[in-house]
């Protein structure tokens, strides 16, 4: 039976690294723009965000961990970058 672990035979750490880069062609028809609420200085928050102009284009998007579990019915973990590398410099945010 083959296993897949994140530990090497030789011991060492195994994981994979995704770079996801995409291109969305933009259908929506209508924009549906509204306030959210008010913020605490009292300017509105609308949703103008979630509806940009024309399609969407991400060259360089957060980049992914992928780690086996070492027991084959867990499957995989991801773990965004950014989100390990904050907790690399302080491992207290762990806790």
């Amino acid at each position: 039976m083959y296993l897949q672990t994140c530990v090497s035979p030789s011991g060492k750490f195994v994981y994979g690294l995704h770079k996801p880069a995409f291109r969305v062609t933009n259908l929506r028809e209508h924009d549906s723009l509204a306030a959210l609420g008010v913020l605490e200085n009292g300017n509105v928050h609308d949703n103008h965000v979630n509806f940009p102009p024309g399609d969407l284009v991400e060259e360089h998007s957060d980049w992914i961990y992928e780690i086996s579990n070492p027991l084959p019915f867990r499957g995989r973990t991801y773990i965004c970058k950014s989100w390990a590398d904050a907790r690399a410099r302080d491992l207290s945010l762990i806790s």
